[in-house]
C-alpha cells in the first residue's frame, strides 16, 4: 500500500502534481529533470520548472525544488553560495 508516510513523487515536465499539492502533499513531491538522459527537459532544465512552479510560493517551490529531495536522501543542502545566486534560493536562507 502507497501512502504519504512512505512514498514520493517526481515530476518532470507534468504540471498536474504540481497544481495537485493539497491532494499529494507539498512535503511528498520533487522536481525532476532527469539530465544528462535523452528524456530530459534538456535545454529546458530551468525554463521548465519556472513555468510549471510559477503559481507557487517561494517556500514551496523551494521544497519541490531541492529541500523534500535533502530530507528524502538525507543529504546536505546546496551550498548557501548557489542558493544566494539561485532564483528559488533566493530568501532560502531566512526560510530554512
Amino acid at each position: 500500500m502507497v501512502t504519504a508516510r512512505n512514498s514520493c513523487f517526481t515530476s518532470i515536465a507534468g504540471p498536474f502534481a504540481f497544481h495537485a499539492l493539497d491532494l499529494i502533499g507539498a512535503d511528498r513531491v520533487i522536481v525532476e529533470s532527469d539530465y544528462p538522459h535523452q528524456d530530459s527537459t534538456w535545454p529546458a532544465t530551468q525554463t521548465q520548472p519556472r513555468s510549471d512552479l510559477g503559481h507557487l510560493d517561494p517556500e514551496t517551490v523551494r521544497k519541490l525544488a531541492y529541500k523534500n529531495a535533502t530530507h528524502l536522501c538525507r543529504w546536505p543542502g546546496p551550498p548557501a553560495e548557489w542558493l544566494e545566486r539561485s532564483v528559488i534560493g533566493a530568501g532560502s536562507r531566512a526560510a530554512s
